[in-house]
């Protein structure tokens, strides 16, 4: 358990030092290490000296140039900090009763605040750093999943409960508040997935995260406009948003990406759902050298769901093109249905070896994450040349990102 030894120094069993934050709300937390690094803002694992509890720090990319501290006063309130705030009073006092057994998800910023630091290089300058604690998704994103298993390894239940519930919180965004609220950026890597439940059979949950790009359906076009005008973020990004010149243009855009999120998690192409009305076609003979794709019975029922899920989005964009204002169309019967597939495959995949082979190391991965320890460097390890103290104050947050300092532990 990590404490306060004695003043300016922590127990952590090991002589040596560790990079600390401080937060204006009174807690202390130690940097463990980098996690990743976005379009908007870095972020890195620390661990509350309070609760021992490993959380996410993020630390804005983008400074605002400061004359003073008190301009601070006179900063913006942080984007994602307050479209969460308003989910969360909706979900308290929704204008439109939410489905039964609807339950949103979203990750959970413990604190947020602006805090002065100056610049650095050769002629240092004020700026605002912008620098948020969150509660730990332990598994990482459904990115991090497919590009280290590849969509073969994916259990379909695990997929039907990623579609349930990502489509259960984005019903709840578009229908339960006075307007829809968009995600705007609801790619692969902003779905996070965390392991709550101690039995080795039990499913992950998938979070909504990241929403520094989301906004409400008032929110104008001009500002739509301001964010992508310069390019940079919408070069990082796998296209370009469709539709740019109308307002509301980018409503279509989170189903659009969930759905290309979901086509890379499969196997097996998605067709139009109009090809399951028509008479069926001949079978195409696979390639010379090619086994032809063999569908198993779970299989069959996610690609139909999918195809709903791509039936609904064309109908997205028709009464888009129509009313800009409407709101997207109702997502309970993917939830439904995705909800019955996932009980369903659930059934047959549990105990298989293929089932088990993914489950387990994952599982492991999640304990390991929610455990880990602080960075602690000894002797002369981070004062040497090239040692982390000593690159950390040569180029100040390009290595540690947001203000720091040093403290003592033993």
């Amino acid at each position: 358990m990590l404490s306060f030894s004695r003043p300016g120094c922590v127990k952590t069993g090991v002589e040596g030092c560790v990079f600390a934050f401080g937060s204006t709300t009174g807690e202390s937390y130690l940097f463990i290490r980098d996690l990743a690094d976005g379009a908007q803002s870095t972020a890195q694992l620390v661990v509350d000296l309070a609760t021992n509890e490993t959380v996410v720090r993020k630390v804005s990319r983008h400074k605002k140039p400061l004359d003073s501290a008190q301009d601070l006063t006179k900063m913006r309130p942080d984007r994602e900090a307050r479209i969460l705030a308003h989910l969360n009073d909706i979900i308290r006092n929704p204008t439109e009763p939410l489905p039964e057994s609807f339950t949103p998800r979203w990750t959970t910023c413990i604190s947020q605040e602006d805090l002065p630091v100056l610049s650095s290089g050769p002629n240092p300058k004020l700026e605002c750093t912008r620098v948020s604690y969150w509660k730990l998704c332990n598994s990482g994103t459904l990115g991090d999943w497919l590009w280290g298993y590849g969509p073969d390894w994916m259990p379909v239940s695990m997929v039907a409960r990623c579609i349930a519930q990502v489509s259960e919180t984005l019903h709840v965004m578009y229908t339960a508040g006075p307007e829809c609220i968009f995600h705007c950026d609801l790619h692969l890597h902003n779905v996070f997935v965390h392991f709550d439940s101690g039995s080795p059979w039990a499913l992950p949950d998938f979070y909504l995260g990241d929403f520094g790009l989301a906004r409400t359906a008032s929110e104008t076009k001009a500002e739509s406009e301001a964010i992508y005008g310069d390019g940079d973020i919408a070069a990082l990004l796998d296209s370009p948003p469709p539709g740019a010149a109308q307002l509301n243009h980018r409503r279509r855009w989170d189903m659009a990406r969930f759905f290309s999120t979901l086509s890379d998690a499969v196997r097996f192409p998605i067709p139009d759902i109009g090809s399951v009305l028509a008479p069926p076609a001949p079978p195409t003979p696979p390639s010379p050298g090619k086994e032809p794709l063999v569908m198993t019975k779970q299989e069959t029922g996610l690609q139909r769901l999918l195809m709903i899920i791509k039936f609904i989005d064309s109908q997205d964009q028709l009464l888009a093109a129509q009313n800009p204002r409407s709101r997207p169309p109702s997502l309970v019967e993917v939830v439904r249905e995705a909800k019955k597939l996932e009980s369903a495959a659930l059934i047959e995949e549990q105990g298989s070896k293929k089932f088990e082979l993914f489950m387990a190391p994952t599982r492991e991965k999640a304990k390991g994450m929610a455990k880990g320890d602080p960075f602690i460097f000894t002797g002369g390890q981070g004062l040497a040349p090239g040692g982390r103290k000593a690159l950390a104050a040569k180029y100040g947050d390009a290595k540690i990102e947001g203000p720091w300092t040093v403290m003592e532990c033993e």
